[in-house]
């Protein structure tokens, strides 16, 4: 089966590696987790998805930094895809982002399992 769960994962919701245990478990092939490490505090822009005048909600301040929650997910699988759907570099502190920028693709090449936003690729 060649279907993933993509998660919003807060402080709310299971623990990444119990998340982790599952989607493997369960037989998905990949897990990938949202990020927005920056939220406004007075924002001026009407929320997108929720109705005329409703605020941002209050979970997207309690998201996880993507990449922690993903090696915690690592650390407890062996055969599941892990990614972020989009990350934000320029957002990460400067070190974590770099190594980041460097692994990821070349993980991407030998085929490993991190994967990030667009860069998924089939596999024959």
């Amino acid at each position: 089966m060649k279907i993933g769960l993509n998660m919003q994962i807060t402080d709310t919701t299971p623990h990444p590696m119990e998340i982790a245990r599952k989607c493997e478990a369960w037989g998905f092939e990949s897990m990938f987790v949202n990020e927005h490490l920056l939220v406004p505090v007075n924002c001026k822009t009407p929320y997108y998805f929720g109705r005329p005048g409703d605020p941002i909600p209050e979970y997207y301040a309690h998201f996880p930094e993507p990449f922690i929650a993903l090696a915690m997910a690592a650390a407890v699988t062996k055969n599941i895809k892990i990614g972020t759907c989009v990350s934000l570099l320029a957002e990460h502190e400067t070190p974590a982002a770099r190594v980041s920028a460097r692994l990821l693709p070349q993980d991407s090449v030998r085929r490993s399992r991190p994967s990030r936003g667009n860069r998924c690729r089939r596999r024959a």
